[in-house]
């Protein structure tokens, strides 16, 4: 019983060079294995407001409909290791000793070279056209009360529904963790919704209060709170199999290679679809949404402070804070819960010999952001626009978005990613501005009319001025003696201060090297997550113009423009694995992986145990 569905088993996007990912090195042939992509995705919202004003009051109310239709040819799907012409991966492991040094890169490219990957891959779009729909539903009331000339508050209530997603014909797929099938929604024998249950109570306050207590001072603060409106389909169940198969291998272990080059990667056979429900090859990778899909929230808070304080000036300082409950986010069902146990301790090998990936997506991160923002501006006159701003901030949570998954994904040890988030920045400072230079006709100097004033008048310089501290990042090692599929390994930190050397460009160090050490044993690393921080960011763009009047009607004009006027270097994170480091057996640096010392250090591996 085959699908009702057209089967293209040569589409056009199957050839090409296979993505080959050598761990430490750049990747040859196709970088991602989500290309090539083609896509059409029309969308429709349909919006209907009132507004109503009576005495103090003015009470607005509305509802709104929108639905998005998605249509793709692109084989992609998360978890997969290889696209349509299919991937390998070759890490340390294979041409490691157990139990013996840590592996390096040295190591990595040693399996490149024997044709040993641990991991390889190969993903089979079955229908030409992968297609999805999503609704959005919502309505909302608001009051706006001017209380007095001075206090103004509104308050109001938003209602928002965002049911679950569906095919043209019928629902999405729906993997059952208790049989390892994948149930086709609506199909056969299967109800549509799969019983997913999608919470509708999805109502949402809203205040926000204003006061002038004074011409020149004003206080304004609020508090709402907004739906997660991330849509599940486009990302989470827009492919799926049958639809898209992804076919995952790898090796029994981290020493263990999946197969060899002389193999090759298995052909891939589409499957009957039965009743509409189908049983999930092992190596398949499937996505998976809760039963109970109950939608978190996201709380902001802000008080602000506005002040004009003279001669065209405003100032404004203000609390800035976002608490996100229960944000969607995906973590590995099939992730490894076992140190040193690899796919044994994988939970869905133990019950059905799974090793593929396993992503679920639902509510699952906590994210708090507070900020000190402030700003000072000069309205435009006399020739000047200026504005100064200055944000001093911290996120910390678990996950940094929705699109990423969390570095530590084995749930008895999940609390380990929490820390600031990768996009944390304490302090920014902007500055930028516009000055029509004072010199010319009708300017403050060289006004005369003369050959002066026409040549210096008429000019304007514009700049942007940005410095930021840097990202964090985390110091890593390699995971083969972990052994925990889907989890990051952390490194041992060595010393209890880290010092920041600050080097920056090839051949130089960032932070001190031996503070750090690789992990041999079957346990994560010592060091905590994003705990050091790269190198900040210091920016100015600059232009220069100039307006010339050829008549009433035409204009020309001069325009000079700098990015990065200083040439400033813009470094990205330092190297940070630990593993990249050898040692000698007097315990002093071998090699740093290509990173030469600064001054002539020579750091001593210092014992992982604090034994001296």
């Amino acid at each position: 019983d085959r699908s009702p569905i057209d089967i293209s088993l040569s589409a056009f996007f199957e050839g090409g060079w296979p993505k080959i990912w050598i761990a430490d090195y750049d990747r040859i042939g196709v970088d991602e294995a989500w290309m090539p992509w083609i896509r059409h995705d029309p969308g429709f919202n349909y919006v209907v407001n009132f507004n109503w004003s009576k005495g103090r009051h003015n009470i607005r109310y509305g509802v709104e409909f929108s639905q998005r239709h998605l249509n793709h040819s692109q084989p992609e799907i998360e978890g997969q290791i290889g696209g349509a012409a299919g991937g390998f991966e070759f890490t340390q492991g294979v041409t490691q000793l157990r139990g013996g040094p840590a592996g390096n890169r040295y190591n990595t490219f040693g399996g490149f070279l024997l044709g040993l990957p641990q991991r390889m891959g190969r993903t089979l779009q079955v229908p030409d056209l992968i297609q999805l729909r999503s609704n959005f539903y919502g309505a909302y009331l608001q009051n706006r009360w001017t209380v007095t000339q001075r206090l103004t508050i509104s308050y109001g209530v938003r209602w928002e529904y965002l049911p679950m997603v569906n095919r043209p014909d019928r629902g999405v797929e729906f993997y059952d963790t208790t049989t390892n099938t994948q149930l086709l929604c609506g199909y056969g024998t299967v109800p549509k919704d799969c019983g997913v249950s999608v919470v509708k109570a999805g109502f949402s306050p809203h205040v926000g209060i204003a006061y002038r207590a004074s011409s020149t001072f004003v206080i304004r603060a609020g508090f709402g709170v907004t739906r997660d409106p991330w849509d599940v389909g486009p990302r989470g169940l827009r492919v799926n199999y049958p639809l898209i198969i992804a076919m995952n291998y790898q090796g029994n272990n981290s020493y263990t290679p999946a197969g060899n080059w002389a193999q090759g990667i298995p052909a891939i056979t589409p499957p009957g679809y039965e009743k509409g429900i189908i049983p999930v090859p092992p190596t398949a990778v499937v996505h998976v949404i809760p039963k109970d899909l109950n939608r978190g929230y996201i709380a902001s808070r802000n008080f602000t402070v506005q002040k004009q304080v003279g001669h065209g000036f405003v100032a404004q300082a203000s609390y800035v804070g976002t608490l996100v409950i229960r944000q969607f986010g995906k973590v590995d069902l099939n992730a490894g819960e076992v140190p040193g146990a690899g796919i044994a301790g994988q939970p869905l090998y133990t019950l059905f010999g799974r090793t593929a990936t396993t992503p679920e997506y639902r509510p699952l991160a906590t994210t708090n952001y507070n900020a000190l923002q402030t700003t000072l501006k000069r309205r435009f006159s006399q020739g000047l626009d200026l504005g100064v701003s200055y944000t001093w901030s911290k996120a910390i949570g678990n996950n940094s978005s929705i699109e990423s998954t969390p570095p530590i994904q084995a749930m008895p040890y999940f609390d380990r990613n929490h820390a600031v988030l990768n996009y944390d920045r304490t302090q920014v400072l902007n500055v930028s501005g516009i000055w029509e230079l004072p010199f010319g006709k009708g300017k403050t100097w060289l006004s005369s009319g003369g050959f002066a004033s026409k040549i210096t008048g008429g000019w304007q310089i514009t700049g942007i001025f940005t410095a930021m501290t840097g990202l964090p990042f985390s110091v890593t090692a390699s995971g083969t003696s972990l052994n925990m599929p889907g989890s990051t390994q952390f490194a041992d930190q060595v010393l209890a201060n880290v010092k920041i050397l600050g080097g920056t460009g090839p051949n130089s160090v960032w932070f001190e090297p031996t503070a750090y050490a690789p992990v041999t044993q079957a346990r994560l690393g010592t060091s905590s997550r994003n705990a050091l921080r790269g190198p900040g960011l210091v920016n100015l763009d600059f232009g220069l113009f100039r307006d010339f009047a050829l008549s009433e009607r035409f204009h020309l004009q001069f325009r000079g423009e700098a990015f990065n006027f200083t040439n400033t270097p813009h470094w990205g994170l330092p190297a940070s694995s630990a593993s990249a480091v050898t040692f000698n057996p007097d315990g002093s640096i071998r090699s740093l992986g290509g990173v030469r010392f600064h001054h002539g250090h020579e750091w001593q591996l210092p014992d992982p145990l604090g034994h001296g």
